[in-house]
């Protein structure tokens, strides 16, 4: 190829790239969606469940008394955990129904004073209908009633066999509780290292909609394929000295661009406003660009097969929600059961996660995400080399 007809095939793909980006900033519905709608998720998701894991519990009754005072003291020693303190019952039921709180317990009448030793004493317990934020509360719940349980069990116990009552013993182990000793310091051996983002929800919610948007976006170039097409743009493109080549390089380009510029400003706003670490900016980068490639060359399929953009519009959002909660980026892969573990890994979405939970929680670089990045480039490459036959094929009729 010479030096003119190089420089004539680089000036016909750019005034694809140009058409493209321009079409994409004169869409608001496509701004919105590819630009802001992104943001506004993470965010929302992000606050709503950041800071870490929290467990909220509510505790009714009387809670000054010797059993009561020890089991708040029990919760309230526990990282993470909120004690709510309510009136009654009822209002102990209202919040959990609500999810306000995951669970709570009613420390009934009895209890204001001490239990004989041998003499059980009902205590009501009501958890959230939210199984996960259930099943942490009455983990919790338990831990504190065992460990109050233990130390009136043997007041108790001391009482009914020596001297004094039960509530003078829990008083004098109050009393050695606060009283200051000698330090005991534990031999703690740290094995790996605990990464600060294992906790942060903005650490997992920001690759999870960086995955789901992008992809999102790039099946919607089947829209602008089959305006193009239905429009005569690219039958005007071929009757120019360019070739097909140039027109499917030109489209491949142009719509990679806008995805590249919508990976770009999710990781910027994630690092900025959020704190996101992204980990290693070569590995992170070939991951972006791996994914971006692969839902361009989804998209040129999608707007070659496709006829009609309406329905094309109207299917596409579908799918894209479809393929990504399948992929792990509506809820984490780590609980899904065995079987749908395996389907997922037949989307991209999932192999894409699996390299950003690398970067972002084990520190790893290019050698450890090599699966992702091999698995994304050889689909994009078929993808691609797809629609390019497609298109090929629909330019010449």
């Amino acid at each position: 190829m010479t030096a003119s007809g190089g420089r004539d095939v680089a000036l016909g793909v750019h005034a694809f790239v140009v058409v493209a980006l321009r079409r994409f900033a004169s869409s608001p519905s496509a701004l919105f969606f590819s630009l802001a709608l992104p943001v506004v998720v993470i965010t929302i998701i992000g606050s709503t469940f950041g800071g870490g894991a929290r467990v909220d519990v509510g505790v009714a009754g009387d809670v000054s008394s010797p059993f009561g005072a020890r089991i708040v003291r029990a919760l309230e020693a526990v990282d993470g955990v909120d004690v709510h303190r309510v009136d009654d019952l009822e209002a102990l039921r209202r919040a959990a129904r609500r999810n306000a709180i995951g669970g709570g317990i009613v420390l009934p009448e009895a209890l204001a004073t001490p239990p004989a030793a041998g003499s059980p004493v009902p205590i009501p317990l009501v958890l959230a209908p939210d199984a996960q934020r259930a099943f942490a509360s009455r983990a919790v719940l338990q831990l504190a009633l065992e460990r109050a349980g233990a130390a009136v069990g043997a007041a108790a116990f001391a009482a009914a066999i020596g001297d004094g009552s039960t509530a003078d013993l829990l008083a004098r182990a109050d009393a050695l509780d606060t009283a200051s000793g000698p330090a005991v310091e534990p031999a703690v051996r740290v094995v790996g290292d605990a990464s600060p983002q294992a906790d942060d929800a903005f650490a997992r919610v920001a690759p999870q909609n960086l995955v789901l948007f992008v992809f999102q976006t790039g099946l919607s170039t089947g829209g602008l394929l089959v305006y193009a097409r239905r429009n005569g743009i690219l039958r005007r493109a071929l009757a120019a000295p360019h070739g097909p080549g140039v027109v499917i390089a030109g489209l491949a380009l142009g719509w990679l661009c806008v995805e590249l510029v919508q990976s770009a400003l999710i990781v910027l706003v994630g690092a900025v406003v959020f704190g996101v670490d992204w980990g290693d900016p070569l590995a992170a980068a070939l991951l972006v660009l791996a994914l971006a490639l692969l839902a361009c060359a989804a998209g040129l399929v999608v707007g070659v097969l496709a006829q009609d953009a309406d329905r094309l519009d109207a299917v596409v959002p579908i799918t894209g929600i479809v393929l990504g909660a399948l992929g792990g980026c509506m809820v984490p892969l780590e609980v899904f059961p065995p079987v749908l573990d395996r389907v997922a890994y037949l989307t991209p979405h999932a192999w894409a996660l699996r390299g950003w939970r690398t970067l972002t929680i084990d520190g790893g670089g290019v050698a450890e995400i090599a699966p992702s990045l091999l698995v994304l480039g050889g689909a994009s490459a078929v993808v691609l080399g797809l629609a390019a036959a497609l298109l090929r094929r629909d330019l010449a009729r």
